[in-house]
């Protein structure tokens, strides 16, 4: 079974949780920048229209996230934008119907029981003149006791409303500096939001008039929201995957899990290395099965680690050995993938187009005569 979750947060590339099976193990897996194909250096343009520093915060952002290093000079990327929007309304109140609660004592009766012992009987003369008592009985009586609970009533008041609204339009793109200039990613962010506090009136004891509301607040947290759209959009992408580990017969392959599951990825590949090593020729159905599980669990130790390329060859030679693990061509098909898109991002240089940026690069007009038959002589009349 494997399993693929886009993770929140990161202790780090290594960190390792247990969960679902017994075999089952969870690794995070890291994303490519889509921009890092175009390199590093990244300048930040001032925003069209930007009143408020929006352009700064992204650069600001960008910058915390380690990815690009921003420059002036010499950049491979480009980003810009136009601040279509950026406002808040004004400040509106307004009423509604409101339910309020109260505490009410009411006087309410319970029956308690009390057990009461009936008068013993007479005791009974027996042989020899010997007196036998006779057991005791006894009853279980009620008594009516009266006291004072604590009991919720609603009643109508009304709930006093201030708020404020705030809009942000912003439209963002990131110019790859190729030959001709290219854009690369380009979004509309559109984000809406409010501050709504709440008041009461008509209340027993709680009247209370709506606290402030602020619409540069509220700007502030959208424009932290646009931040974060496009940050995210720059910057790796994680996820978690969520597969079963194999266990072959050798007791090196649960050692290996359990190192796995202490977060030491390293002494686990080579333990499953040392069996894949052993049984490289298997001479029987066992060793077979063997080489196999052990080729699975180091190829994925190995693409988690980063080594795609060792990772792939060993998913791919284990599923030779075991065409019916349909999981771990699953295993196999994402780090395919992954290695697909970190060879898509790799850096290959200032490479330019086909079309020159300006009319000195076009290459020059190469006039070629064209070709013409040759002239036959008409025959004179005779």
């Amino acid at each position: 079974m494997l399993q693929t979750r886009h993770a929140l947060g990161f202790a780090g590339l290594l960190a390792l949780t247990a969960c679902g099976p017994a075999t089952s193990i969870t690794l995070p897996l890291v994303h490519p920048s889509p921009f890092s194909r175009w390199g590093r250096r990244l300048s930040v343009q001032p925003f069209e229209n930007d009143r408020a520093g929006l352009g700064e915060r992204i650069a600001a952002g960008v910058r915390a996230t380690g990815t690009f290093d921003l420059t002036g000079e010499g950049a491979q990327l480009g980003l810009s934008g136009v601040v279509a929007r950026d406002e808040h309304g004004p400040e509106q109140q307004a009423s509604r119907p409101y339910t309020c609660h109260r505490q009410v004592p009411e006087q309410r009766t319970r029956q308690v029981p009390r057990w009461v012992q009936d008068p013993p009987p007479p005791p009974v003369m027996g042989a020899y003149g010997v007196p036998i008592y006779q057991p005791t009985t006894g009853h279980m009586e009620f008594t009516t006791q009266t006291y004072t609970e604590m009991v919720d009533h609603p009643y109508s008041c009304t709930q006093l409303v201030r708020w404020i609204e705030g809009f942000v339009r912003v439209e963002v793109r990131i110019l790859a500096r190729t030959r001709p200039p290219q854009v690369v990613w380009q979004r509309a962010i559109d984000v809406s939001d409010r501050d709504e506090q709440t008041g009461l009136q008509g209340s027993d004891s709680g009247d209370r008039a709506p606290a402030p509301v602020s619409g540069p607040a509220v700007l502030d947290r959208l424009h932290g929201q646009v931040v974060s759209q496009v940050t995210s959009a720059m910057v790796p992408r994680r996820d978690t995957i969520t597969f079963d580990f194999s266990l072959g017969s050798d007791p090196r392959f649960e050692q290996a899990l359990n190192l796995v599951r202490a977060d030491n990825l390293e002494g686990a590949e080579h333990l499953v290395d040392a069996i894949a090593q052993q049984f490289a020729t298997p001479r029987s159905d066992s060793e077979r099965a063997k080489l196999a599980s052990a080729l699975f669990d180091r190829g994925a130790l190995r693409g988690f680690a980063g080594r795609l390329e060792d990772s792939i060859a060993d998913l791919a030679r284990a599923l030779e050995l075991r065409p019916e693990a349909t999981a771990w061509g699953d295993l196999l098909r994402v780090m395919r993938g992954l290695a697909a898109e970190v060879d898509q991002s790799r850096f290959r240089g200032e490479t330019p187009t086909s079309v020159p940026s300006s009319p000195e690069e076009e290459p020059p007009a190469r006039s070629t005569p064209r070709p013409t038959a040759p002239r036959r002589a008409r025959p004179r009349p005779r």
